[in-house]
C-alpha cells in the first residue's frame, strides 16, 4: 500500500492467481500425457515441459508488470509453487518430483520413487 492510503503502489501487478490458471490446464496435460495412474510418471520428460511452460507463461506476464511488480510477484510465485504442485499432481494421482526438484543421488531409488507404482 502506498503510505497506508487504502491504493497500492503496484500499479502494473497481476495477481499469481491469474499465472497459475494460465498453466494449470497445460500441465494437467502435460502429466496424462507422461503418465499412467496404474503405471507411473515419466518425471524427467515432465519437469522439463513443465519447465517450459512456466518460463513461456512468465515472459507474457512480466511483460506487463513494472520492476517492483515482478519482485513483489517473484516473491508470492516462490511461496506458493511448491503447494501448488503438491495439490495439482496428488490430485491427478502421482508424487510431486518436479518443484522444489528432488535430487536423488542414486538414480535406481530414482526411478523407482518416481514410478509410484501400485501392486
Amino acid at each position: 500500500m502506498a503510505n497506508g492510503a487504502g491504493y497500492t503502489a503496484l500499479t502494473h501487478y497481476i495477481p499469481v492467481e491469474v499465472f497459475l490458471g494460465m498453466i494449470e490446464g497445460n500441465i494437467k496435460k502435460l502429466i496424462h500425457k507422461y503418465g499412467h495412474t496404474n503405471c507411473g510418471l515419466r518425471h524427467i520428460e515432465l519437469c522439463e515441459e513443465i519447465k517450459k511452460i512456466i518460463y513461456d507463461n512468465k515472459q507474457i506476464v512480466f511483460q506487463h508488470m513494472d520492476p517492483p511488480s515482478k519482485k513483489e510477484w517473484s516473491t508470492k510465485w516462490d511461496s506458493q509453487r511448491n503447494g501448488f504442485f503438491n495439490k495439482l499432481f496428488d490430485k491427478e494421482g502421482f508424487i510431486n518430483m518436479c518443484y522444489p526438484l528432488k535430487k536423488i543421488v542414486n538414480q535406481s531409488i530414482y526411478q523407482l520413487k518416481s514410478k509410484h507404482l501400485k501392486f
